[in-house]
Protein backbone atom coordinates (compact mmCIF):
# COMPACT_ATOMS: atom_id res chain seq x y z
CA UNK A 1 0.00 0.00 0.00
CA UNK A 2 1.22 3.61 -0.91
CA UNK A 3 2.21 4.76 2.31
CA UNK A 4 1.88 8.15 0.94
CA UNK A 5 -1.99 7.58 -0.32
CA UNK A 6 -2.22 5.84 3.57
CA UNK A 7 -0.85 9.17 5.17
CA UNK A 8 -2.91 11.57 3.20
CA UNK A 9 -5.93 10.06 4.14
CA UNK A 10 -5.61 9.47 7.73
CA UNK A 11 -4.74 13.36 7.61
CA UNK A 12 -8.57 14.28 6.13
CA UNK A 13 -9.72 11.43 8.80
CA UNK A 14 -8.88 12.78 11.70
CA UNK A 15 -9.70 16.43 10.41
CA UNK A 16 -13.34 14.57 9.66
CA UNK A 17 -13.35 13.53 13.22
CA UNK A 18 -12.34 16.84 14.94
CA UNK A 19 -15.40 18.56 13.46
CA UNK A 20 -17.42 15.76 15.08
CA UNK A 21 -18.35 13.64 12.22
CA UNK A 22 -18.77 10.08 13.16
CA UNK A 23 -15.91 7.00 12.22
CA UNK A 24 -18.00 5.46 9.93
CA UNK A 25 -19.35 8.28 7.94
CA UNK A 26 -15.89 9.87 7.45
CA UNK A 27 -14.48 6.31 6.30
CA UNK A 28 -17.31 5.86 4.09
CA UNK A 29 -16.60 9.98 2.15
CA UNK A 30 -13.37 9.60 2.49
CA UNK A 31 -13.51 6.23 0.05
CA UNK A 32 -16.03 7.48 -2.37
CA UNK A 33 -13.27 9.96 -2.97
CA UNK A 34 -10.45 7.01 -3.48
CA UNK A 35 -9.81 5.52 -6.71
CA UNK A 36 -10.24 1.98 -7.05
CA UNK A 37 -7.47 -0.03 -4.95
CA UNK A 38 -6.69 -2.71 -2.56
CA UNK A 39 -6.53 0.48 -0.03
CA UNK A 40 -10.52 1.71 -0.49
CA UNK A 41 -11.53 -2.06 -0.80
CA UNK A 42 -10.35 -3.02 2.62
CA UNK A 43 -11.40 0.43 4.19
CA UNK A 44 -14.52 0.13 2.76
CA UNK A 45 -14.81 -3.60 4.04
CA UNK A 46 -13.55 -1.83 7.83
CA UNK A 47 -16.54 0.87 7.22
CA UNK A 48 -19.14 -1.72 7.01
CA UNK A 49 -18.03 -3.44 9.75
CA UNK A 50 -17.91 -0.55 11.98
CA UNK A 51 -21.80 0.24 10.74
CA UNK A 52 -22.35 -2.99 12.38
CA UNK A 53 -21.50 -2.23 15.61
CA UNK A 54 -18.59 -4.06 15.83
CA UNK A 55 -15.84 -2.43 17.80
CA UNK A 56 -12.70 -0.39 16.04
CA UNK A 57 -10.47 -2.82 17.98
CA UNK A 58 -11.88 -5.78 16.72
CA UNK A 59 -12.96 -4.97 13.55
CA UNK A 60 -9.49 -3.40 11.88
CA UNK A 61 -7.77 -6.92 13.13
CA UNK A 62 -10.11 -8.58 10.37
CA UNK A 63 -8.87 -6.17 7.90
CA UNK A 64 -5.29 -6.45 5.45
CA UNK A 65 -4.09 -3.20 6.47
CA UNK A 66 -0.64 -2.56 7.86
CA UNK A 67 0.73 -4.03 11.15
CA UNK A 68 1.48 -0.94 12.03
CA UNK A 69 -1.85 0.71 11.56
CA UNK A 70 -4.08 -2.08 12.71
CA UNK A 71 -2.14 -1.45 16.40
CA UNK A 72 -2.50 2.11 16.10
CA UNK A 73 -6.16 2.25 15.73
CA UNK A 74 -6.74 -0.43 18.16
CA UNK A 75 -4.46 1.81 20.55
CA UNK A 76 -6.66 5.18 19.38
CA UNK A 77 -9.69 4.03 20.30
CA UNK A 78 -8.49 2.42 23.21
CA UNK A 79 -6.82 6.05 24.60
CA UNK A 80 -9.85 8.11 22.95
CA UNK A 81 -7.72 10.41 21.27
CA UNK A 82 -8.34 8.38 17.61
CA UNK A 83 -7.57 11.84 15.45
CA UNK A 84 -4.65 12.72 17.08
CA UNK A 85 -3.03 9.08 16.92
CA UNK A 86 -4.09 9.84 12.86
CA UNK A 87 -2.11 12.74 12.90
CA UNK A 88 0.64 11.42 13.92
CA UNK A 89 0.69 7.98 11.98
CA UNK A 90 -0.20 10.37 8.98
CA UNK A 91 3.23 12.81 9.97
CA UNK A 92 4.88 8.89 10.16
CA UNK A 93 4.25 7.88 6.44
CA UNK A 94 4.85 11.33 4.63
CA UNK A 95 8.24 11.41 6.17
CA UNK A 96 8.44 7.70 5.58
CA UNK A 97 7.25 8.20 1.92
CA UNK A 98 9.80 11.26 1.58
CA UNK A 99 12.63 8.53 2.70
CA UNK A 100 11.68 5.90 0.15
CA UNK A 101 11.90 8.06 -2.55
CA UNK A 102 15.12 9.35 -1.60
CA UNK A 103 16.75 6.00 -1.90
CA UNK A 104 15.51 5.00 -5.01
CA UNK A 105 16.37 8.51 -6.60
CA UNK A 106 19.77 7.55 -4.93
CA UNK A 107 19.77 4.24 -7.49
CA UNK A 108 19.03 6.30 -10.65
CA UNK A 109 22.67 7.25 -11.26
CA UNK A 110 24.08 3.72 -10.75
CA UNK A 111 21.16 2.12 -13.14
CA UNK A 112 21.36 4.96 -15.68
CA UNK A 113 25.31 4.30 -16.14
CA UNK A 114 24.92 0.25 -15.54
CA UNK A 115 22.43 0.38 -18.50
CA UNK A 116 24.44 2.94 -20.97
CA UNK A 117 27.62 0.37 -19.82
CA UNK A 118 25.51 -2.79 -20.58
CA UNK A 119 24.76 -1.48 -24.04
CA UNK A 120 27.87 -0.57 -25.23
CA UNK A 121 29.56 -3.73 -23.97
CA UNK A 122 26.81 -5.71 -25.79
CA UNK A 123 27.32 -3.71 -29.01
CA UNK A 124 31.26 -4.39 -29.05
CA UNK A 125 30.88 -8.23 -28.33
CA UNK A 126 28.43 -8.60 -31.44
CA UNK A 127 30.56 -6.77 -33.51
CA UNK A 128 34.19 -8.88 -32.07
CA UNK A 129 31.91 -12.23 -32.30
CA UNK A 130 30.67 -11.30 -35.87
CA UNK A 131 34.10 -10.06 -37.23
CA UNK A 132 36.01 -13.48 -35.65
CA UNK A 133 33.38 -15.19 -37.47
CA UNK A 134 34.27 -13.28 -40.51
CA UNK A 135 38.38 -13.49 -39.62
CA UNK A 136 39.43 -16.45 -37.86
CA UNK A 137 42.30 -14.49 -37.16
CA UNK A 138 41.14 -11.35 -36.09
CA UNK A 139 41.15 -12.92 -32.60
CA UNK A 140 44.59 -13.55 -32.08
CA UNK A 141 45.36 -10.08 -33.69
CA UNK A 142 43.50 -9.01 -30.74
CA UNK A 143 45.41 -11.60 -28.41
CA UNK A 144 48.61 -10.37 -29.90
CA UNK A 145 47.97 -6.95 -28.70
CA UNK A 146 48.19 -7.88 -25.11
CA UNK A 147 44.77 -7.22 -24.04
CA UNK A 148 43.56 -10.85 -24.38
CA UNK A 149 45.49 -13.95 -24.70
CA UNK A 150 46.44 -15.60 -27.93
CA UNK A 151 43.32 -18.03 -29.30
CA UNK A 152 41.00 -16.71 -26.95
CA UNK A 153 37.62 -17.70 -27.54
CA UNK A 154 34.59 -15.76 -28.74
CA UNK A 155 33.28 -16.12 -25.15
CA UNK A 156 35.60 -14.94 -23.45
CA UNK A 157 34.49 -11.50 -25.59
CA UNK A 158 31.00 -11.73 -23.63
CA UNK A 159 32.40 -11.38 -19.81
CA UNK A 160 32.28 -8.20 -19.08
CA UNK A 161 28.88 -7.57 -20.58
CA UNK A 162 27.59 -10.42 -18.19
CA UNK A 163 29.55 -9.03 -15.26
CA UNK A 164 27.55 -5.66 -15.55
CA UNK A 165 24.43 -7.33 -16.21
CA UNK A 166 24.62 -8.98 -13.08
CA UNK A 167 25.80 -5.77 -11.63
CA UNK A 168 22.89 -4.18 -12.98
CA UNK A 169 19.91 -6.84 -11.98
CA UNK A 170 21.07 -6.06 -8.46
CA UNK A 171 20.58 -2.42 -8.59
CA UNK A 172 17.40 -3.16 -10.29
CA UNK A 173 16.33 -5.71 -7.63
CA UNK A 174 17.41 -3.36 -5.04
CA UNK A 175 15.56 -0.45 -6.60
CA UNK A 176 11.82 -2.39 -6.79
CA UNK A 177 12.00 -5.28 -4.88
CA UNK A 178 11.53 -4.37 -1.25
CA UNK A 179 12.59 -7.08 0.90
CA UNK A 180 15.74 -6.84 -0.97
CA UNK A 181 15.75 -3.39 -0.18
CA UNK A 182 14.89 -3.45 3.05
CA UNK A 183 17.61 -5.98 3.88
CA UNK A 184 20.29 -4.00 2.24
CA UNK A 185 19.82 -0.72 2.92
CA UNK A 186 20.88 -1.72 6.61
CA UNK A 187 24.27 -2.27 5.22
CA UNK A 188 24.81 0.63 3.46
CA UNK A 189 26.00 4.00 4.14
CA UNK A 190 23.67 6.81 4.36
CA UNK A 191 20.30 4.09 3.93
CA UNK A 192 21.73 2.48 7.11
CA UNK A 193 20.82 6.31 8.51
CA UNK A 194 17.55 6.48 7.08
CA UNK A 195 16.81 2.88 8.46
CA UNK A 196 17.63 4.34 12.05
CA UNK A 197 15.47 6.80 11.62
CA UNK A 198 12.28 5.05 10.54
CA UNK A 199 12.88 2.59 13.22
CA UNK A 200 12.96 5.58 16.15
CA UNK A 201 10.30 7.08 14.19
CA UNK A 202 7.80 3.49 14.47
CA UNK A 203 8.98 3.06 17.77
CA UNK A 204 7.82 6.85 19.06
CA UNK A 205 4.56 6.82 17.33
CA UNK A 206 3.32 3.80 19.18
CA UNK A 207 4.56 5.48 21.85
CA UNK A 208 3.43 8.13 22.21
CA UNK A 209 -0.11 7.00 21.83
CA UNK A 210 0.40 5.04 24.50
CA UNK A 211 1.84 1.58 23.38
CA UNK A 212 4.33 0.05 25.71
CA UNK A 213 7.92 -0.19 24.84
CA UNK A 214 7.89 -4.48 24.71
CA UNK A 215 4.80 -4.09 22.27
CA UNK A 216 6.20 -1.56 20.13
CA UNK A 217 9.54 -3.47 19.33
CA UNK A 218 7.43 -6.82 18.90
CA UNK A 219 5.49 -4.71 15.73
CA UNK A 220 8.66 -3.35 14.42
CA UNK A 221 10.17 -6.74 14.59
CA UNK A 222 7.19 -8.27 12.50
CA UNK A 223 7.45 -5.58 9.97
CA UNK A 224 11.71 -5.74 9.61
CA UNK A 225 11.42 -9.58 9.20
CA UNK A 226 14.07 -10.86 6.88
CA UNK A 227 17.09 -7.73 8.03
CA UNK A 228 19.24 -7.84 10.38
CA UNK A 229 17.79 -5.32 12.60
CA UNK A 230 14.63 -8.33 13.77
CA UNK A 231 16.85 -10.45 15.50
CA UNK A 232 18.23 -7.62 17.92
CA UNK A 233 14.95 -6.55 18.09
CA UNK A 234 14.05 -9.87 19.71
CA UNK A 235 17.08 -9.81 21.92
CA UNK A 236 15.98 -5.98 23.17
CA UNK A 237 11.83 -7.40 23.63
CA UNK A 238 13.19 -10.54 25.33
CA UNK A 239 15.57 -8.19 27.78
CA UNK A 240 12.61 -6.12 28.62
CA UNK A 241 10.61 -9.08 29.41
CA UNK A 242 13.48 -10.28 31.38
CA UNK A 243 12.82 -7.33 33.57
CA UNK A 244 16.80 -5.66 33.11
CA UNK A 245 15.29 -2.00 32.00
CA UNK A 246 14.06 -0.14 28.76
CA UNK A 247 17.29 0.68 26.56
CA UNK A 248 20.16 -1.45 26.22
CA UNK A 249 23.56 -0.02 26.88
CA UNK A 250 25.30 -2.57 24.68
CA UNK A 251 24.69 -4.60 21.52
CA UNK A 252 22.13 -7.33 21.84
CA UNK A 253 23.47 -8.83 18.75
CA UNK A 254 24.56 -7.71 15.28
CA UNK A 255 25.42 -4.70 16.46
CA UNK A 256 22.56 -3.22 14.00
CA UNK A 257 21.43 -0.26 16.59
CA UNK A 258 24.21 1.33 17.14
CA UNK A 259 25.45 3.34 20.56
CA UNK A 260 24.62 6.86 19.54
CA UNK A 261 21.14 5.31 18.62
CA UNK A 262 20.87 3.81 22.23
CA UNK A 263 22.70 6.56 24.61
CA UNK A 264 20.34 9.43 22.44
CA UNK A 265 17.08 7.73 23.46
CA UNK A 266 18.46 7.33 27.27
CA UNK A 267 19.16 11.31 27.07
CA UNK A 268 15.12 11.44 27.50
CA UNK A 269 15.19 9.79 30.81
CA UNK A 270 11.62 8.41 31.17
CA UNK A 271 10.14 10.06 28.31
CA UNK A 272 11.15 7.61 25.98
CA UNK A 273 8.31 8.44 23.34
CA UNK A 274 10.13 11.88 23.37
CA UNK A 275 14.10 10.45 22.95
CA UNK A 276 12.73 7.96 20.04
CA UNK A 277 11.27 11.36 18.53
CA UNK A 278 14.66 12.69 19.08
CA UNK A 279 16.88 10.23 17.51
CA UNK A 280 14.47 10.04 14.46
CA UNK A 281 15.01 13.53 13.33
CA UNK A 282 18.37 12.87 14.60
CA UNK A 283 19.13 10.07 11.91
CA UNK A 284 16.60 11.63 9.51
CA UNK A 285 19.18 14.81 8.72
CA UNK A 286 22.70 12.80 9.27
CA UNK A 287 21.16 10.48 6.26
CA UNK A 288 19.80 13.26 4.29
CA UNK A 289 23.45 14.90 4.91
CA UNK A 290 25.18 11.58 3.76
CA UNK A 291 22.71 10.64 0.49
CA UNK A 292 23.16 14.43 -0.39
CA UNK A 293 26.99 14.03 -0.56
CA UNK A 294 27.13 10.43 -2.19
CA UNK A 295 24.61 12.26 -4.76
CA UNK A 296 27.25 14.67 -5.53
CA UNK A 297 29.92 11.94 -5.62
CA UNK A 298 28.10 9.63 -8.14
CA UNK A 299 27.80 11.60 -10.94
CA UNK A 300 31.81 12.06 -11.27
CA UNK A 301 32.50 8.34 -10.40
CA UNK A 302 29.77 7.11 -12.73
CA UNK A 303 30.93 9.13 -15.78
CA UNK A 304 34.97 7.70 -15.28
CA UNK A 305 32.60 4.44 -14.22
CA UNK A 306 31.39 4.29 -17.72
CA UNK A 307 34.69 6.07 -19.69
CA UNK A 308 36.44 3.15 -18.05
CA UNK A 309 33.77 0.62 -19.59
CA UNK A 310 34.24 2.22 -23.35
CA UNK A 311 38.24 2.10 -23.06
CA UNK A 312 38.12 -1.59 -21.88
CA UNK A 313 35.88 -2.44 -24.63
CA UNK A 314 37.38 -0.37 -27.67
CA UNK A 315 40.98 -0.58 -26.79
CA UNK A 316 41.26 -4.30 -27.76
CA UNK A 317 39.43 -3.45 -31.42
CA UNK A 318 42.29 -0.05 -31.71
CA UNK A 319 44.65 -2.44 -30.86
CA UNK A 320 43.65 -5.49 -33.61
CA UNK A 321 43.30 -2.88 -36.20
CA UNK A 322 46.60 -1.25 -35.59
CA UNK A 323 47.99 -5.02 -35.98
CA UNK A 324 45.70 -5.30 -39.40
CA UNK A 325 46.96 -2.12 -40.79
CA UNK A 326 50.85 -3.76 -40.09
CA UNK A 327 50.28 -6.76 -41.73
CA UNK A 328 49.10 -4.40 -44.46
CA UNK A 329 51.58 -2.47 -44.56
CA UNK A 330 54.59 -5.94 -43.89
CA UNK A 331 52.76 -7.29 -46.95
CA UNK A 332 53.21 -4.33 -48.86
CA UNK A 333 57.03 -3.91 -48.31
Amino acid sequence: MNSEELGFFNRQLAGMLKTGIPLEGGLRKLCETMPSSKLRGELLALEGDLAKGIPLAEAVKQRDLPEMYVRMLAAGAASGDLPGVLIHFADYSEQRHSLTRRLRGMMTYPLIVLTVSLLVAITMAFFFQIMATANADFLDDVGSSGILSPGARPFVLWMVPVLIALLWVFFLLLTFVPLLRRRWQWYLPGLRETCLSQLAGMLHLQMCSGIPLAESLQTVELLEQGTPVASELAAWRAQIGGGQGGIPERPLRNGSIPPMFRWMVRQSGEDMADGFAQTAKFYAERSAYRNDTLLFAALPISVLFLAGIIVLQFLPLFMALIRLMDKIGDAGA
